[in-house]
């Protein structure tokens, strides 16, 4: 089955993302990285959904999404871990 144009797009934009945040994890704590893109998240779903440009329904997908995701990386940490390193 031949990739959606959403999903080239968001592969695109991935890569894009990538070495700017390398660049920022070696400028700026990983928490300080994260709590940043937790703010400009919050604040852009906040803007899309009043400004008509995403409905209730997809907000509601990003943040499934996001916490599917997030359970998966946390499955993979070493119990206490607080480097956010993989277990090995």
């Amino acid at each position: 089955m031949a990739p959606s144009r959403y999903s080239k797009s968001l592969r695109a934009c991935s890569e894009e993302l990538t070495p700017l945040l390398a660049r920022l994890m070696r400028q700026h704590s990983a928490l300080t990285v994260l709590a940043a893109l937790t703010e400009h998240l919050s604040g852009a779903l906040v803007y899309c959904r009043s400004a008509g440009i995403m409905t209730n329904e997809d907000v509601r997908a990003v943040l499934t999404r996001l916490r599917h995701q997030s359970s998966l990386t946390r499955l993979h940490l070493a119990p206490g871990a607080s480097n956010g390193r993989p277990d090995r």
